[in-house]
């Protein structure tokens, strides 16, 4: 599943997710050495570093498999809200 990640500065990175565990999700990033990990709280993605970003599905009909995925998967995230609302 490709996506999109936008960072605080603006710049955005085109990655594919490689796993989706709990609340975090492992992406290979286009021209990084490695991988690296991207892990929902509130809400919100946030970086390794701890930089809130914004994580866009590259193919709109993937964002609606990844609400399902997401709704199954983020167990400690309480979905009283449609996925939706939380992922772009």
């Amino acid at each position: 599943m490709q996506i999109i990640v936008t960072f605080p500065s603006g710049f955005d990175v085109d990655g594919i997710v490689l796993s989706i565990k709990n609340s975090s999700l492992r992406v290979a990033m286009r021209d990084w050495d490695d991988a690296t990990e991207f892990e929902c709280r509130d809400g919100l993605w946030y970086a390794e570093n701890g930089d809130a970003v914004i994580i866009s599905w590259s193919d709109p009909s993937d964002a609606e498999f990844a609400e399902c995925l997401a709704a199954d998967s983020f167990s400690d995230i309480r979905l009283q809200t449609p996925a939706s609302t939380w992922i772009n």
